[in-house]
């Protein structure tokens, strides 16, 4: 699992997931919203079926674009 956070307000769970699904098997995907709205809190999780899948994307996706905004990616 990695958390994925500084993401555009206009992200979505899909986007999300196909965003990270080219580097590997995404078993889920969710943008965290503020409750009761449908905003976004600008983080979101993602899992993958392996550790490896997760070693991939941290160092490939860290610091990266995504909707105009650059993305950090960590381990969760």
């Amino acid at each position: 699992k990695v958390y994925v956070g500084n993401l555009a307000k206009k992200v979505t769970t899909e986007v999300l997931k196909n965003f990270f699904s080219e580097k590997g098997e995404v078993l889920s995907a969710t943008v965290s919203r503020i409750p009761g709205t449908p905003k976004s809190k600008g983080y979101g999780f993602v899992t993958f079926s392996s550790e490896e899948e997760v070693e991939a994307v941290v160092s490939t996706f860290n610091n990266t674009e995504l909707e105009g905004q650059t993305i950090r990616v960590n381990r969760a």
